[in-house]
């Protein structure tokens, strides 16, 4: 999967280091994670959420869990 140019910009203004490792198709970040040898905490997802009419877009761990009811 490609990374969208809006992360990308964040990320660099942000100074934020991270590395690109692509990777097949995987049914969910942690799985890629473990096809990828590596522990979920060291994998970003990117998970997109809706807050009445605004988008929001958060990144996390792929170890990680979103609580839509929180």
């Amino acid at each position: 999967m490609r990374m969208s140019a809006h992360l990308k910009t964040h990320l660099e203004q942000a100074h934020v280091s991270y590395t690109r490792i692509p990777h097949v198709p995987a049914r969910s970040s942690q799985y890629a994670a473990s096809l990828l040898h590596v522990p979920g905490k060291e994998v970003a997802k990117t998970v997109a959420l809706r807050a009445g009419k605004q988008v929001l877009l958060a990144v996390l761990p792929a170890s990680y869990h979103v609580d839509l009811e929180k």
